[in-house]
């Protein structure tokens, strides 16, 4: 009866050896035996043992060294005939399959089209989180509607040179098209990068179709995910929240991203980008429109939020209990507030440009150490209202602000 060595994914590079461990279930010495070997679906190749094993015990035995071919699945199937020279009474017991084994990726993948590496994303994220990296890779996916659930886990070898990247092939992120239906017995996200580093996706479209009831939400990045770059793609959630950033991910960089909802008010809040995350995020050049709730809402870590377009929103941005804040050069329209900020410290809005209807241009309450300056806000109905309020605010500077407040 043999079995393999016990081989962690992902195989090393270079020569291996492959071994296997006999056993003698019978109750006389094995003193001969074939042994038959194969990797996946290759020639098979034999051994003839002689020696003596004793009953019960186990003898492990190298059969071959192989160099295993890079970005490939194997299989190990092993198996004994004729021990003793005599016909094997118990069949069922002389052949073991291994686990499926995996060499590292390197380079550069297609994902579906005609004639890929992967067929789908799943596919290809399932090969990537077993075998890891041995230098930077690239996904390149074919035009195409994916309806698929991904979860990408920290990958083996990944680093700030041997970085991992998903993108569209065709370069237009409205061509390739990751989405979910609202299926509750699932998980709520399309993609969910689970303590992933050194990622980065680009011109690709990121959908949810969500239900109205659960929180649902297109991509979320969590546990200690790190050095994450989400850039040029177009979020288009129904129901859901676009971005969902948590627990310790951190420099994490969401740029240049079209971010636009369903405008249809739901049980749950629905946000542009939403983050809970103690790292440090940053938020540069998205457009964000047509959320019920707020283009932008943070109650942890460090932000840099610089250079966005929100319109459309009932509220800009809310930010709560950070560390620390720079709100700069942002350009807030057609919203009923635009930048709320409570319970902070060491923060800076400077020159946003924001004009809003009901509410309240900046709010500021329960903060310290803040700096307001050269921002320009404008109300755009006849309704009596407040520029910038502050509330339980100390050590906070007002310069070189335009209040236009019908």
């Amino acid at each position: 009866v043999p079995s393999h060595d016990t081989r962690i994914n992902p195989l090393g590079s270079g020569r291996q050896a492959i071994t296997v461990r006999l056993f003698n279930h019978g109750k006389n010495p094995l003193t001969s035996t074939t042994i038959g070997w194969k990797l996946n679906n290759e020639a098979a190749s034999y051994l003839n043992w002689k020696g003596t094993l004793a009953s019960g015990n186990h003898l492990d035995i190298m059969v071959d060294s192989v160099v295993f071919s890079p970005s490939t699945s194997y299989l190990i199937k092993s198996w004994t005939t004729s021990p003793n020279l005599k016909t094997d009474c118990n069949v069922y017991n002389d052949t073991s399959i291994s686990v499926p084994l995996y060499s590292k990726l390197c380079g550069t993948y297609t994902i579906g089209g005609n004639a890929p590496n992967f067929r789908t994303i799943r596919e290809a994220v399932d090969f990537l989180n077993q075998a890891g990296v041995s230098c930077a890779v690239r996904f390149l996916i074919r035009n195409g509607t994916y309806e698929e659930q991904i979860v990408i886990d920290s990958i083996n070898g990944a680093s700030p040179l041997n970085t991992i990247t998903f993108e569209s092939e065709s370069g237009d992120s409205s061509k390739v098209q990751i989405t979910s239906s609202a299926n509750v017995s699932q998980d709520l996200f399309t993609i969910n990068l689970f303590g992933t580093k050194h990622l980065r996706i680009k011109n690709v479209s990121i959908g949810k179709k969500g239900d109205g009831i659960n929180a649902h939400v297109g991509l979320e990045i969590g546990k200690d995910a790190f050095d994450i770059q989400i850039t040029n793609c177009l979020f288009n959630p129904q129901y859901a929240t676009a971005i969902n950033l948590r627990d310790s991910s951190s420099a994490i960089l969401l740029r240049n991203n079209y971010i636009t909802g369903s405008d249809t008010r739901s049980q749950w809040t629905l946000d542009g980008i939403m983050s809970s995350s103690k790292g440090t995020i940053h938020i540069q050049d998205n457009f964000i429109t047509s959320f019920d709730d707020y283009g932008i809402r943070s109650n942890a870590g460090k932000l840099f939020i610089q250079g966005n377009k929100i319109t459309s929103i009932v509220r800009g941005m809310d930010i709560r209990g950070t560390d620390t804040v720079l709100i700069s050069k942002n350009e807030i329209n057609q919203v009923r507030e635009g930048i709320s900020i409570y319970n902070n410290a060491r923060f800076q809005v400077d020159a946003n440009r924001i004009r809003y209807t009901t509410g309240t241009g900046i709010l500021v309450s329960s903060t310290s150490f803040a700096r307001i300056s050269n921002n320009w806000i404008s109300n755009l109905e006849s309704i009596s209202t407040n520029g910038i309020a502050l509330r339980t605010a100390s050590n906070t500077s007002l310069l070189f602000n335009a209040i236009n407040v019908s």
